[in-house]
């Protein structure tokens, strides 16, 4: 009896985790709009300027369902968001995004090229045209 028990709950585990739904797939192409943003604060606009000029394409004040992106780097699905509401704000936004199939990559309102460093190797990280580059050669 026992041992059906057993059976029937992992029947069960197998079947909830080959249902899960799987995350969405990144996009490999969006719109390019070169049009400047006028409603970005000064570390916004100091992230927006050097993503921009590092050859990335950032996209301003993209809804996604209940949550806000000031910045994103949509191809890459990253979210760039400013870390000023609360730890379990942070938190619940970051895992809500997690689970659309996003990154996020929180900043500080007083950025300098330190803090900037950082947020570009994170960004690194999800480049996959270094991954594609590597295929090319072997």
């Amino acid at each position: 009896m026992l041992e059906l028990a057993l059976l029937t709950l992992a029947a069960v585990m197998v079947t909830l985790i080959s249902l899960k739904p799987a995350l969405p797939k990144r996009p490999a192409f969006t719109t390019v709009k070169k049009i400047e943003p006028n409603e970005l604060d000064g570390s916004q606009r100091y992230i927006y300027d050097t993503l921009m000029d590092r050859g990335y394409y950032v996209t301003c004040g993209i809804k996604e369902k209940n949550v806000s992106l000031p910045l994103a780097l949509v191809p890459f699905r990253i979210a760039l968001i400013e870390r000023k509401h609360g730890f379990m704000k942070n938190l619940t936004v970051s895992l809500y995004l997690n689970i659309k199939g996003w990154e996020t990559i929180f900043y500080s309102d007083s950025i300098n090229d330190q803090d900037m460093s950082v947020i570009l190797e994170k960004i690194k990280v999800h480049d996959f045209n270094d991954e594609r580059e590597m295929k090319k050669v072997q």
